[in-house]
């Protein structure tokens, strides 16, 4: 029987996630509940807590004081400690029996165990087959706790330092569900993933399905594909906020931010470029494989071609390790710094540490091992000619198409695996960069802006335009001592011409 672990941060909705695959006739075994039962009054674990710390551990009813713990454990990590070596093996006692159990029945499809410290315990990753995580963004978080538990901002935040980060978590994931849509965008994430362990359980395949998660850090490469992520996808694409690929013409990328805003972006050198032209791909390869049709997986089996093409052209792997290590050395000496939130300092250096770890891990050139396949290089030779993948020209490829989809998806995410450690390391450096300047609005004085640089160094630009001057595009362009940013508009030709207005942005430059 396939055996998952479930974990997710303090209110991701990791309960009611559970509840839905429990609802589809999966067995589950919730590790929290099982906490509250030896901790309930008679509980198993209410003797050694009383000899470990007193009687004023417990409430008047005889159950463990779960808030007066909490408070004491978050305040003393040796108290910490003894809590848990008195909760955890009873935990994993009852776990264990009661999974015996369910396996000896033969009644369920596949078994989840629901376990929040799934991540910070560091054993239950080679106790289960695969690991589902159910992500949101931490703001989401915040807000869930504090409307649910009535706690403050600074209480949930001082909780979330203490369980692992979403990077963290998202590292290990093999299957991601994306809870941070409305609750009707839950069910057919759970269809979709509920189908697929069935498959997995009843074709006892799990020992080749392998990963299904391409990285790190952030929400990427599901094995049923991410339904609410692909809606706002195409929803972002109607409206014109969906990133554009860069253009030989500019050299720009446009994104959509969480905000009405559009971020378009320019980068002021070849390896920053190339780092942005591999986040476009990913992403462009993220979205194709999370669909159905055989079509829209070619799509994804070249933008793969198209990632090793870009990869291959200098020696990224060691500048990006270069790169993070420099990181590393850089923030290293503010672990000594009062003013600078330690958790949080923590959290980034141990990010790019396994960044670090990952590249070193890789063998050889990003994407080697695809180029050693050679039925892979048999569809790439043929793709680079228009139409060179029909049916009579790779017959072994047509009939692999019109395998089922889940197959499909299994095989491409096999493929793409070898690109998480680069797509890793590009992701972190990427979010460093940004993170590193500071906006503030300026105007483009009919249609044109410029602003002295006076020789300081610079690695990339960023332009925020609010989404109600989506008609207008700006060019940038850009050296060590001055930028330039020129709006214009197209024609019903869709040729650009120049705007002759005021237009309002915000502008952004950003340097490690």
């Amino acid at each position: 029987m396939l055996e998952i672990g479930l974990t997710g941060g303090i209110g991701s909705g990791k309960t009611r996630v559970a509840d839905m695959f429990a609802a589809r006739g999966a067995a589950l075994i919730d590790t929290d509940l099982l906490a509250h039962e030896i901790t309930a009054s008679g509980g198993a674990a209410i003797a050694p807590l009383v000899d470990a710390f007193g009687p004023q551990c417990l409430r008047p009813d005889g159950a463990m004081d779960r808030d007066a713990m909490r408070a004491l454990v978050f305040s003393d990590p040796l108290a910490k400690a003894k809590l848990e070596a008195i909760t955890h093996p009873l935990i994993r006692q009852l776990t264990e029996a009661h999974a015996a159990a369910l396996r000896e029945s033969g009644a369920y499809p596949y078994l989840i165990y629901v376990v929040p410290l799934l991540v910070e315990s560091g054993t239950w990753r080679t106790r289960v087959g695969r690991v589902l995580v159910v992500d949101c963004r931490e703001e989401t978080q915040i807000s869930r706790v504090m409307a649910r538990n009535g706690f403050t901002r600074e209480q949930v935040q001082a909780i979330m330092r203490k369980q692992a980060s979403r990077a963290q978590r998202l590292a290990v994931a093999d299957d991601v569900i994306d809870n941070d849509g409305p609750p009707e965008a839950l069910a057919p994430q759970v269809d979709m993933l509920d189908a697929a362990y069935r498959r997995l359980s009843g074709a006892n395949a799990l020992k080749h399905a392998g990963k299904s998660t391409l990285c790190d850090g952030f929400r990427r490469g599901r094995l049923a594909g991410n339904v609410a992520d692909a809606g706002r996808c195409i929803e972002e694409t109607r409206r014109g906020r969906h990133p554009l690929p860069p253009t030989e013409t500019n050299r720009q990328s446009a994104r959509s931010t969480d905000t009405d805003l559009i971020l378009y972006e320019y980068p002021f050198n070849e390896r920053i470029r190339t780092l942005l032209r591999l986040e476009d791909l990913f992403d462009r390869l993220d979205y194709f494989l999370a669909q159905e049709h055989p079509l829209q997986h070619h799509v994804a089996i070249t933008t793969i071609f198209e990632i090793i093409d870009v990869a291959g052209r200098a020696d990224l792997k060691t500048d990006l390790i270069k790169e993070l290590e420099r990181q590393r050395q850089a923030l290293a000496p503010l672990r000594a710094n009062p003013q600078i939130d330690q958790d949080a300092l923590a959290s980034v250096i141990s990010e790019i540490e396994q960044g670090i770890a990952a590249l070193n891990q890789t063998v050889g050139k990003a994407g080697q091992l695809l180029t050693d396949n050679e039925w892979l290089t048999s569809i790439r030779s043929r793709a680079i000619i228009p139409g060179g993948t029909c049916e009579f020209d790779l017959p072994a490829y047509f009939a692999w198409q019109h395998r089922p989809a889940e197959d499909r998806r299994a095989d491409i995410l096999k493929w793409a695996r070898p690109l998480a450690s680069l797509r890793m390391g590009a992701t972190i450096v990427l979010r460093l960069l940004r993170e590193s300047g500071q906006s503030g609005k300026v105007i483009a004085t009919g249609g044109s802006y410029q602003q002295m640089l006076s020789g300081r160094s610079h690695q990339l630009m960023q332009v925020y335009l609010d989404e109600s001057l989506l008609a207008f595009i700006p060019e940038m362009s850009a050296n060590k001592y001055m930028l330039w940013v020129r709006f214009t508009q197209q024609d019903g030709d869709m040729r650009p011409r120049s705007v002759d207005a005021d237009i309002p942005f915000l502008l952004k430059l950003c340097n490690f």
